[in-house]
C-alpha cells in the first residue's frame, strides 16, 4: 500500500490470468417453446493461434441450469435451436481448426454433430437463419477461391489491385433435408443482412456496393427481395446510410436499426426505421431522440427493442412509448426472447460480477442460468458504482459512473483513475469491467484506487444532439467533458486532485493523448499524474488517410486532407501530435505516459503510436511504448492481456499512489 492510504488492500486480489481467463457468452438463442436457452462461450483471450468457442444450454427459469453441450476444442458459434426443437444448428472449424468453415447440427436427443454444408470450404460463414418451417436455412459466404487464384497464391503471384477480387457475401440457401446448397444471389455487390417471410417464400436482403466498412455511408444500400422458386430478385428500394437487424414482421412491413442522419459515417444516434414491402418507402419510426436503439428482434406479436437510455439498458415493445419490459442500470450484452414474448434471455454484466445469462418471465424477477464466474466467487464483487451527474461548462447535463473499492471509506478523496470509453458512440454503465481488457476490476480489487467513468458528448444513450455533437469537432467539448466530469468529482469531495491519471483504449486513448498534450494544473485544478493510452489518435489528418474507417474518420475529424484547402489547420485542433512542442517547451513538469497499442490494427494504425513515441523521445518526456505483436485493434492473445494487465498497474502504483 502506498503511503499515506487510508484504504485497506483486499485479501482476495484479481490475478491476471484469472481476469483474461473468463469465459464470455454470446448469442443466446431461446427455444421457441421458451423452456431452453442455447448460447456459445469464447474465452476473453486466446491462447493459442485459432479461435475456441463451446456451446451450452439452459433451462430457463432454473438456477445454475447451464450445461456444456461441445468440447470447447473447435470454434463453435452462433446455435439455434431449429423450429421442432430437435436438433441445434450452428457453426464451426471443427474439420480443421483456424482453417475451414461449415454447419453444424447437433441432435438434442443424442449423437455427435454432423456437417450439413462441405466441410472443406474456407470461407467465414455469416447470418445463419432458419425458414419458419425449418426446411432451409439461409446464409452468407464469400465465393471458395478457384484452382487459378489458388495456383497463384501458391506461386506468390498475387499483387492486390484495388477494386479486383471483391470477396462479395452471397446469398444461399441449405435445404436441410438433401444438404443441397444453392446460391440464391450472386450478383456484383455485398450482403450484409436478410430476413425470412413469414410464408418462407421470399427472403429480403440489403446489400452494398463493395466489402469496405464504411460502403454504406459512401453509396448507401439497396433493399431487394429474392423469390425461393424462381431465385428472381426484385429492387425494394434504395436507403442512403447503413442498415442492421432486419425484423420482416408482416407481410408488408419491414423494420431495421439505422443512423438518425443516415447518410453519414460518424456519429448519430441509432433509431428504428419502417419500411413498406408494397412500394418501398422508409420512415423513422422510432428512437433516437433522447435514446437510443441497441437491438431489435421479432415476435409473434410485435418486435422487441434494446434500448440504451441515459445508464439504463431497457427491453422494450416497439409499440410502447417509453414503457420497458425490463429496465436496469446494467450492461445487456447478447439476448433473445420466445416466439410468444413469454420469456426473455439475457447475457448481463453487472457491478456484482462478470457477465452471466439470465431468465426473466412475464413480470418475474431475473433467474440466473450460468455460473462461469464461480472461480471468482471469493474476489466479487470488486467494486461498488454510483451514478455520477454534473454539468458542463455550457449547461448541458452529463452523466458517467464513480466506482470505488469494497471496503473504500466514505467522504475520502481517492487517487482515481478516469477511465475513458471508446467509440465514441457507446458509453459506460454499471458493468464488472467499464474499461477494456480488465484494467478496471483489475485496479479496484487492489483497494487503493477510485475510477471515474466520463460520458461524454459523442456517446451513445442520449440520442442524436449530444451523439452529433462532436461530429468534425474532435477535442471539442468530448474533451471538455471530461475535464468538466473531473473538477465536478473533485468538488464532490471523490476524486484527490493531486492524483489523477487518465486513461483509455481507441477514442478514449485519442482522449487521453489529448489530456497529457494539453495539460495545464493551474487551468484545470488538478495533478495529472499520468496517462494511459490504448491505441489512440493523434493525427486525424494521418487517420483518414490510413484507417481501414476513412470516410468516418474524416467526418470526426471535419474534412479529408484532400479535401481541405492548402493552408488549412483543421484535423490540428484535435491532433496531439500538433501540440508536443507547446508542451515541451512549457516550465512546467512533464507527464509520463504508457503507449499501448497493436502491431497489425486497422482501424488505428499502429503508426499513431509511434509517431507520439518519437516526440516523447526527442523532448525527454517520460513514456513506455509497448507494442503487440500480430494484434489488431484489440489485443486478443492471452499472454499480451496478461502483459497489459500487469503494465498498466505498475504504472498506477509508480506514478498515481
Amino acid at each position: 500500500m502506498a503511503q499515506g492510504s487510508t484504504l485497506p488492500v483486499q485479501k482476495d486480489i484479481l490475478t491476471p490470468e484469472e481476469l483474461v481467463d473468463l469465459e464470455v457468452a454470446d448469442n443466446l438463442h431461446v427455444s421457441p417453446s421458451g423452456k431452453q436457452v442455447v448460447y456459445d462461450l469464447t474465452p476473453a483471450s486466446k491462447k493459442g493461434d485459432k479461435e475456441v468457442s463451446s456451446l451450452w444450454i439452459a433451462d430457463t427459469g432454473k438456477t445454475h441450469s447451464a450445461r456444456q453441450l461441445t468440447s470447447g476444442l473447435y470454434n463453435d458459434e452462433v446455435p439455434q435451436f431449429s423450429p421442432d426443437e430437435d436438433c441445434v444448428l450452428f457453426l464451426s472449424d471443427r474439420a480443421k481448426p483456424g482453417e475451414s468453415s461449415a454447419v453444424y447440427c447437433l441432435p438434442l436427443t443424442g449423437g455427435e454433430p454432423f456437417p450439413l454444408t462441405n466441410v472443406e470450404n474456407k470461407k467465414a460463414i455469416a447470418s445463419l437463419k432458419w425458414s419458419p418451417s425449418g426446411r432451409y436455412v439461409a446464409f452468407l459466404s464469400p465465393d471458395e477461391k478457384t484452382k487459378e487464384q489458388e495456383a497463384e497464391d501458391k506461386d506468390k503471384d498475387d499483387p492486390v489491385v484495388f477494386g479486383e477480387r471483391w470477396e462479395f457475401n452471397r446469398l444461399r440457401l441449405l435445404h436441410v433435408p438433401t444438404r443441397e446448397v444453392t446460391v440464391l444471389v450472386a450478383d456484383e455487390s455485398h450482403i450484409t443482412d436478410f430476413a425470412w417471410s413469414d410464408d418462407e417464400k421470399r427472403i429480403v436482403f440489403v446489400k452494398q456496393q463493395t466489402t469496405e466498412l464504411d460502403s454504406p455511408a459512401a453509396n448507401g444500400l439497396d433493399f431487394e427481395i429474392v423469390e425461393i422458386a424462381s431465385k428472381k430478385s426484385q429492387h425494394v428500394s434504395k436507403f442512403p446510410g447503413s442498415a442492421q437487424e432486419l425484423v420482416w414482421h408482416s407481410s408488408n412491413q419491414l423494420y431495421f436499426i439505422g443512423l438518425v442522419t443516415p447518410m453519414i459515417g460518424a456519429v448519430s444516434a441509432r433509431c428504428i426505421y419502417e419500411m413498406s414491402m408494397k412500394d418501398g418507402k422508409w420512415n423513422r419510426h422510432s428512437l433516437g431522440d433522447t435514446e437510443c436503439a441497441f437491438g431489435l428482434k421479432d415476435s409473434d406479436d410485435e418486435p422487441i427493442v434494446q434500448v440504451q437510455s441515459g445508464l439504463t439498458d431497457q427491453l422494450r415493445l416497439l409499440s410502447a412509448s417509453g414503457k420497458p419490459i425490463w429496465s436496469q442500470q446494467s450492461q445487456i450484452l447478447t439476448w433473445n426472447l420466445s416466439q410468444n414474448k413469454s420469456v426473455y434471455a439475457m447475457g448481463l454484466s453487472t457491478v456484482d460480477g462478470p457477465a452471466e445469462v439470465y431468465s426473466i418471465e412475464s413480470s418475474d424477477s431475473l433467474v440466473r442460468l450460468s455460473n462461469h464466474s464461480s472461480k471468482l466467487a471469493s474476489k466479487i464483487p470488486t467494486h461498488n458504482a454510483e451514478s455520477f451527474y454534473c454539468e458542463a461548462r455550457d449547461g448541458t447535463n452529463l452523466d458517467g459512473l464513480f466506482l470505488t473499492p469494497v471496503g473504500a471509506k466514505n467522504n475520502v478523496p481517492m487517487p482515481t483513475l478516469v477511465s475513458i470509453h471508446g467509440g465514441p458512440y457507446s458509453r459506460s454503465t454499471k458493468s464488472f469491467d467499464n474499461s477494456y481488457f480488465g484494467f478496471t476490476p483489475y485496479l479496484l480489487s487492489g483497494g487503493e484506487v477510485g475510477v471515474l467513468c466520463p460520458n461524454y458528448r459523442g456517446s451513445s444513450s442520449r440520442g442524436e444532439e449530444f451523439a452529433a455533437k462532436i461530429r468534425g469537432r474532435m477535442g471539442t467539448e468530448d474533451y471538455t467533458d471530461v475535464i468538466d466530469m473531473i473538477q465536478a468529482a473533485i468538488k464532490q469531495g471523490l476524486v484527490d486532485k493531486d492524483r489523477v491519471m487518465v486513461g483509455g483504449w481507441s477514442q478514449g486513448g485519442f482522449l487521453s493523448y489529448l489530456s497529457m498534450s494539453r495539460n495545464n494544473e493551474a487551468e484545470q485544478g488538478f495533478k495529472l499524474r499520468g496517462v494511459i493510452c490504448g491505441a489512440g489518435v493523434v493525427d486525424w489528418d494521418m487517420m483518414a488517410m490510413s484507417s481501414d474507417l476513412p470516410i468516418f474518420e474524416c467526418e470526426l475529424a471535419g474534412k479529408a486532407p484532400w479535401s481541405s484547402d492548402e493552408d488549412s489547420l483543421n484535423g490540428r485542433h484535435g491532433s496531439a501530435i500538433w501540440h508536443m512542442k507547446k508542451l515541451a517547451t512549457a516550465e512546467r513538469e512533464q507527464t509520463p505516459v504508457l503507449i499501448l497499442h497493436g502491431e497489425r490494427d486497422e482501424r488505428v494504425p499502429h503508426s499513431q503510436a509511434v509517431a507520439f513515441h518519437r516526440a516523447c523521445r526527442q523532448y525527454g518526456i517520460p513514456y513506455e511504448f509497448v507494442t503487440y505483436p500480430r494484434e489488431g485493434h484489440a489485443i486478443k492473445e492471452r499472454a499480451h492481456r496478461v502483459d497489459m494487465l500487469k503494465r498498466v498497474r505498475k504504472f498506477v502504483e509508480q506514478n498515481l499512489l
